[in-house]
């Protein structure tokens, strides 16, 4: 993997690089919104079939009765219960894979460039620690000038 020709390879006078080797685990895990997803329209889809097929409901008298909210009710109830169980197969899958763990060596390797063009462009030595401040008797920028309807007015 070589790197493109153009590309800004850092410069050795003007760069620090520091390497370390880590011990790493690489598992796979499970992605926990898209099983509660699925639960959830799994379980609703449930619930609303349950509650179609049951027989219509009559009251006392013979008449039959509006289960309309009954259906509702029963919706709501099968999507969190469905977000519920997708959530806990996604936990057994997740602890079921984390038994295949692997550890593995990792070289992180961490280079900081040492800016001493840009420094010495703004007029400011190496050692010191900020550029010139600006002088007090600088007016205001334009935007930070108040606008004329903010002004205070006379009497």
């Amino acid at each position: 993997m070589n790197a493109p020709a153009d590309s800004a390879q850092p410069d050795a006078a003007n760069s620090h690089e520091t390497r370390d080797d880590e011990q790493m685990q690489v598992r796979r895990t499970p992605r926990y919104g898209a099983f509660m997803a699925i639960g959830a329209v799994i379980g609703a889809v449930a619930a609303w079939l349950i509650s179609s097929a049951m027989p219509p409901s009559t009251d006392a008298n013979g008449t039959p009765v509006d289960t309309s909210p009954v259906l509702g009710l029963a919706i709501v109830v099968g999507f969190v219960l469905g977000v519920a169980v997708g959530g806990l197969v996604a936990w057994i899958i997740d602890r079921s894979l984390a038994k295949r763990a692997r550890t593995v060596t990792v070289e992180r390797t961490e280079v900081r460039e040492i800016e001493t063009d840009a420094l010495a462009d703004e007029g400011v030595e190496a050692g010191s620690a900020q550029p010139e401040s600006p002088t007090a008797d600088a007016r205001p920028a334009e935007d930070d000038r108040p606008a004329e309807d903010d002004r205070p007015r006379g009497a």
